[in-house]
Order: structure tokens, then sequence, then C-alpha cells
């Protein structure tokens, strides 16, 4: 498996071109994508178009020619540059300062370091080109086998961040799987290519809208021709980790609990998906500020405090969680929705839920960004039921569960509905 990024994450920025294609060359012989900047303003992307996805930045410490200039007037230009390639959520790559002399190196990068902290490269290192080439792009002595040695070096640049690697490596077998998934799903067109790639791509979006196609719009009809590929990619990604990841890959276990990280952002991306959602959907979440139930929920999950259920009752933060068969929703098939009850609660509350009953589910806590601080939710399967779906197609509930999360409620809700209980007789 290639360590270097297969996916067009590499950058180099040069404003001498000859300098900058021998290293272009060596690339392209690797099947490495890449991008090239001259250092000039005019041919960057403007800022809110910069896409946050370089891994390796090659960068020249002389913009400005190939004569001698101040440490001020040379970092300017390379301040304006990184400024308008590397976004604040470029992160984490590794800057190379490709570049001719190493006189003004300890400087510039101090001021890089102190003027990027928010986006710092996670390693700088200096590959000086005079080894390879001379000034004119030309090949010195031993050129093939110094470049040879020049990318063994950065793989050992790449190989000091196990993570980082692991990460590059994730990446690149995405980007197969994405390759295979495309190869087998459109290899089976001989002739004829685009209206039979238009009859697949109706075919995908009518499996995964079913009913609902004839009344999609365009857009509509193609995010759900996408989901179905995404199925396939799915199927796709899982062979390629598990046949491809080398026996003897690095894995490097930390268990410092010290570490203030804090995993409820991670749980935030596991549990929800934040796409625009229609009435009826499975996963669909509806937030309510009141009802009948949630008194007795809540009076349910915390046991003798009457305080607290009081504090989370005046934040209704009160929702319906729509459990529809997906198969149904597709055919468009729903006449009732299927509903469970919940209420999401701060973190801070969690210890005081002293209900372990089956009929209860306890999400794991995770960041609620429109809160700005940690929460979890609570279902109770005693209310699920059925009610007249109300919503218009209008109305805005921009977040659903994922579908594994549903699936693991859906599947406690039917321990909950069949449990057997034990036949006895007291003596």
């Amino acid at each position: 498996m290639n360590v270097l990024p297969i996916n067009g994450r590499v950058a180099i920025v040069d404003d001498v071109l000859e300098q900058a294609q021998p290293l272009m060359q060596e690339l392209s012989k690797r099947q490495i994508p890449f991008v090239y900047y001259d250092g000039e303003p005019e041919n960057f992307s403007e800022k809110e178009d910069r896409y946050n996805d370089i891994r390796i930045l090659f960068l020249d410490l002389n913009l400005m020619g190939n004569a001698e200039y101040p440490t001020k007037q040379l970092y300017s230009a390379i301040y304006a540059t990184m400024d308008r390639i590397i976004s604040e959520n470029n992160f984490p790559y590794i800057l190379i300062c490709w570049t001719r002399t190493n006189e003004q190196y300890e400087e510039i990068i101090g001021k890089i370091k102190e003027d990027f902290q928010d986006r710092t490269p996670i390693d700088i290192v200096s590959l000086p080109k005079a080894e390879y080439f001379g000034l004119d792009g030309s090949k010195t002595e031993r050129y093939e086998e110094k470049m040879k040695v020049l990318f063994e070096k950065i793989e050992e640049i790449i190989e000091k961040h196990a993570a980082f690697k692991n990460l590059i490596s994730w990446e690149n077998h995405i980007h197969n799987a994405t390759n295979s998934s495309l190869t087998e799903s459109l290899s089976v067109i001989k002739e004829d290519w685009d209206n039979s790639a238009n009859w697949i791509f109706t075919k995908w979006a009518k499996a995964f809208s079913g009913c609902n196609f004839d009344d999609y719009n365009n857009s509509e009809r193609l995010k759900s021709a996408y989901h179905t590929l995404n199925h396939f990619l799915l199927e796709k990604i899982e062979e390629e980790i598990e046949n491809n990841v080398a026996a003897g890959a690095e894995f490097i276990e930390e268990n410092n609990e010290e570490n203030k990280i804090s995993m409820s952002k991670f749980n935030e991306k596991l549990l929800f998906s934040f796409v625009n959602t229609k009435p009826k959907e499975p996963g669909r979440i509806i937030h309510i500020e009141s009802g009948n139930c949630f008194s007795e929920i809540l009076s349910f999950a915390i046991k003798n405090n009457a305080a607290v259920i009081t504090q989370i009752e005046q934040k209704k933060q009160f929702f319906k969680l729509v459990v529809n068969p997906l198969c149904d929703f597709a055919q468009n098939k729903v006449k009732r929705n299927r509903i469970i009850p919940g209420v999401f609660i701060e973190k801070k509350y969690r210890q005081k839920i002293s209900n372990n009953s089956d009929a209860l589910y306890i999400s794991p806590p995770f960041f609620y960004n429109e809160k700005k601080t940690d929460y979890f939710f609570i279902l109770d399967f005693r209310f699920f039921t059925s009610e007249e779906n109300y919503e218009k197609n209008d109305e805005d509930h921009p977040v659903k569960l994922k579908q594994q999360v549903l699936s693991e409620i859906l599947s406690k809700l039917s321990r909950h509905i069949n449990r057997q209980g034990i036949l006895s007789i007291d003596e």
C-alpha cells in the first residue's frame, strides 16, 4: 500500500516552474496526484473555496525569484501563500521545505509555528532541492538514485507519525474502494455509454426511493441514486480494509487517561446524521415543547428527585423519534407514524438516572452543538405508539439518527415487547 496520498492531497509551491518540474515528474511516475501553485495571488482559489485536503505541502521558502532577500520579505510571501492554501480546518499535514538554502530556515519556521498555531503542521522538515537538480531543473549526477533516496526520506517522515500514516492509508483505501465500486457497477456497459449509464442511475434511484420516485425532483432522485451507490461503496470499503491492511501494520496503543480530548464530539457523529429529513422518514427527530407523557418518562427514569425532574422539564428538550419501517417509507405505505418519545438531557444529570429498566434506552454522551455542551438522550419504550402524520414537507427537521443506531434501538424495543418473563409457582 502506498504511504503517500493517492487522492490528490499533495501540494507543491514553487515560483520557478523549472525547479518544481523534477518533483512533479517523480510524483507522476509514482501515480501520486498533486496540485501546483506558483505563489502568485491571482492563481490561488478564493479563501471560501479552499478544500481542506492537503496532507503533504512542498514549499519553496523563496517565492521571489533566485535573488537573496531579507527574511522579512521572504516570509511575507510565504505567509500570504500558506494562508491561502491551508485553511483553519486543514489538519493534519506535513510541511516539507523544498528550498535551495537553509540559511534562513530556522527563523522562517519559527514564524510559521507562531503565526499558524491554529493549523500548525505535525512535522516540518527541510529537503534542499540543490542536491537533486540545478536551478534550471537540470539533473545532477546520480539523479535517479538521489530521487529514490528523496522519496525514501519522505516515507520515513510519514512513518514517524503512526496515526498520520494510518489516516493516509485509510484515505487511500477509501479511494481504492470507490474506484472498485464504480468499476464493478458500470463495467456492464459495453456500448451507448450515456444512455446505459442513465438507465442504471434511474434503477439506482428507484431502488432507494421506491414509490416516491415519481414525486421527487431531479435533486431528490440523484440523492436516491447516490444512496444506493453508498450501499455498494460500504461493502467495498469493508472488503478493501479486510483484504489489504497489512498483517504487520503499525498501531500504537495509547491509554493515557489524563488526555483531555472529549469523546462526546465523536459520539455526535456516530449517533446523528445532520441532513434534511422528510415526514415519515425512519430516524427523523421531531422536536416538541410539551406532551402528556414526558413528566411520567422522567419520573420513571429518575426516582425520588422532583427538583432534578423539574430542572430538566424546564429546558423543554422533548422529541419524538420516528421508527417507521424503511421499506414502508420507500414504498409510501406509512399510514400512521410509529413513534417513540424521548428527552434530551444534559450530561451532568446522567448519574441521576436510577432506573435500569429495559423499557429505557439511554444513549452515550454526545456534544450537542446547538447548546455547546454535552448531552445524552433517553427513550421510553412504554410509550411506543402510532399517530397520524401531521407534518408537512417544508417543516425543518435537519437531523436524524444513524441507521445503525436506529437498528440498535429497534432491537432493544423488540426485546422489550417480546420479553417472556418466567412462569413459576410460589410454595
